[in-house]
């Protein structure tokens, strides 16, 4: 294990100190704007964040996690089944918003896209089906790489963020 996501994504800086003497090299804990590349502290650890997203028609702002957007959607309840319309309506709200976030970054300074999910059925599944569908949809497009964290270190390890972005 090289890599570590905070409980509630509570960090601090005892904790990339602690992070630092056991050899990890990332954490995903931060949260930032759609296009924020990550950046590497003191302790030489990367931050890689997840995205704030806006999504359904009001554009709300959320952590691109699961969990985040069903407290957004459903107040934390496990109340939507599938084949609903309501289902739909959540469904087609957060692969909309996948695809926005994907979008601002493909067609802009091109930072990775940072989405959480917990894998579990919450909502009948309407935020596992969306990711599967995004992942189908963006992971096969020129330039592209749907990789795991570890990967996305070693790129970084290699090349850095774009010199356009300094």
């Amino acid at each position: 294990v090289i890599g570590f996501r905070a409980p509630d994504l509570g960090v601090n800086e005892n904790l990339y100190r602690t992070l630092k003497d056991f050899n990890f090299v990332y954490d995903t804990s931060g949260i930032g704007a759609p296009d924020l590349w990550p950046m590497k502290d003191t302790f030489g650890i990367w931050h890689i964040p997840l995205g704030v997203i806006e999504l359904g028609p009001r554009r709300l702002p959320t952590i691109s996690m699961d969990y985040s957007i069903w407290i957004l959607q459903s107040g934390g309840y496990d109340n939507v089944k599938r084949g609903t319309v309501e289902w739909e309506r959540q469904y087609k709200e957060v692969f909309e918003a996948f695809m926005s976030y994907f979008n601002v970054n493909y067609e802009g300074g091109r930072a990775p896209v940072v989405i959480a999910n917990h894998f579990t059925k919450m909502n009948d599944g309407v935020y596992w089906e969306a990711m599967k569908d995004f992942a189908s949809e963006v992971c096969g497009k020129p330039y592209v790489r749907c990789s795991t964290f570890k990967t996305l270190v070693n790129y970084l390890n290699v090349y850095g963020v774009p010199d356009v972005l300094n």
